[in-house]
């Protein structure tokens, strides 16, 4: 795997890489990753390369791979693995394509990104419009540079099929830990942060950036407000539009009504922080599946909990292939507002742990991906033949259509 991000660096790419890399593992496939390293340490297992990388200007959080040293740590690996697989569009794309094409093997792509509707957030000075032909323009030459792409999820499928993507596209959505979702205090979280147990209580949960469209849930939060006073809007995570929707909260009077708490624990605290909710929020345009929302066994925009409220999503992972369409997404503040009175749960079949939540819930979807991961060549996914294009003496090493991790131990 070649990635231009991964932990610590916290977002959707990072955990997505080590959600596959830990599952694919169990089916009996070695997955190498080759990622930038960051000045904080992280617990990497031995099949990890850390390559040098420089600070991004503006933008403290990412680092740019220095590109002969990738290239050095890939031609390190060359003999050990069957297949390679690209996770983001940026240097690793290009290292990746060439690395491919001199050995021989095959490379497929993750399209993580719906880059058409983010861009326009870090550089505000440039009209949209003018960025959208170019992300498309972009995308497609990049997906047709592979011999296949996993799209995340149904909707972003269509998108790409609408940029005229040619190349076979497989569905692999990610999955979620079954048993960690059945854990959760959430009067431990209310105690701990001094929020009184009856206050209705509002949650966020992602990085907190530019294109995830939070500033959207504040200004729809002062309409909440009127209608639910003494509600809490909690922000969870952290990055580099904090200080902005600081700000904005601060403009819009919802000091004492808008909380942000940072980063939590994923397999405690945040456990902690969703049971505690009564509604959860997700406002974001630019995801392609949205891995804060458990949808993989939920029903559809509708939780039951102890506390019988319900969970109604303003995703646009929903109404992905509608506003590919339409470019406009509804703004109407009343979708969130509605969200605050108390409704019975309507569909206890879909209740974790119930008999019809094993069957179609998380662990059966994610059995379901992981084994088509694992041949990501057969059933109908056959690549493109490409001639393989030598270098520096090296023998071509190819991967027979429909090979198989369960077959023979390979890596990635």
């Amino acid at each position: 795997m070649l990635s231009d991000v991964y932990f610590p660096r916290i977002n959707g790419v990072s955990t997505s890489i080590q959600t596959f890399r830990r599952e694919l593992a169990k089916l009996g496939c070695r997955t190498l990753l080759v990622a930038p390293r960051y000045p904080q340490a992280f617990d990497d297992d031995g099949d990890v390369t850390r390559v040098d990388a420089w600070t991004v200007p503006f933008d403290a959080e990412d680092r740019l791979m220095r590109p002969r040293r990738l290239k050095a740590s890939c031609r390190a690996l060359a003999r050990q693995f069957d297949l390679i697989h690209i996770q983001t569009p940026f240097l690793a794309h290009r290292t990746g394509v060439k690395l491919a094409r001199e050995l021989g093997v095959k490379v497929i792509e993750t399209y993580h990104t719906y880059f058409e509707e983010y861009f326009h957030h870090y550089m505000p000075f440039v009209p949209r419009r003018a960025f959208r032909p170019i992300a498309r323009a972009v995308s497609k030459a990049q997906c047709n540079a592979v011999d296949a792409v996993v799209s995340p999820s149904a909707p972003m499928a269509d998108v790409l099929r609408e940029y005229g993507v040619t190349a076979p596209l497989k569905i692999i959505g990610t999955g979620l830990e079954l048993d960690i979702f059945r854990s959760g205090d959430g009067s431990r979280f209310r105690s701990t942060h001094r929020i009184p147990p009856e206050r209705p209580l509002v949650l966020h949960v992602g990085r907190v950036a530019f294109e995830k469209n939070i500033e959207f849930l504040i200004d729809v939060f002062v309409e909440v407000r009127r209608q639910v006073p003494d509600a809490l809007f909690i922000v969870a995570g952290d990055g580099p539009a904090l200080g902005s929707l600081r700000r904005r909260a601060e403009k819009q009077g919802l000091d004492d009504s808008v909380m942000f708490i940072g980063y939590l624990e994923r397999e405690k605290s945040l456990l902690d922080c969703y049971k505690s909710a009564d509604v959860f929020t997700f406002a974001s345009r630019t995801e392609t599946q949205g891995l804060v929302l458990p949808r993989r066994w939920l029903p559809e925009r509708r939780w039951c909990r102890p506390r019988s409220w319900a969970l109604r999503i303003y995703s646009s992972t929903a109404s992905l292939a509608r506003s590919s369409r339409r470019r406009r997404g509804s703004r109407s503040p009343m979708r969130l507002s509605e969200c605050c009175a108390t409704r019975p749960c309507e569909n206890d079949s879909a209740r974790p742990g119930s008999a019809s939540w094993q069957r179609t819930g998380p662990a059966a979807q994610w059995r379901k991906s992981c084994s088509s991961y694992s041949a990501p060549f057969g059933n109908g996914l056959d690549p493109r033949p490409r001639a393989p294009r030598l270098s520096r003496g090296r023998s071509p090493r190819g991967v027979a259509a429909g090979s198989s991790c369960r077959a023979r131990p390979s890596a990635d």
